[in-house]
């Protein structure tokens, strides 16, 4: 998603839900509204802007997943 943001230059928002487990630790649910804003910098290099904001009503499992 950040490529293309990039490459395109259009901003996206996504609904991000998944499973995170971390070394010796039980497997954590995260759910949040991300949004990309592509844009350039000092040197007109192209580089994106991230924000992630928690959204526990974001379910996108599926029952395959569940």
């Amino acid at each position: 998603s950040y490529v293309e943001a990039m490459r395109d230059g259009v901003a996206r928002l996504h609904d991000i839900d998944i499973m995170v487990q971390w070394p010796s630790e039980q497997p954590k649910r995260y759910r949040t509204r991300r949004l990309l804003l592509p844009m350039k910098d000092s040197q007109e290099r192209p580089v994106v802007l991230s924000a992630s904001l928690p959204d526990p009503s974001i379910d996108l499992r599926t029952s395959r997943f569940a």
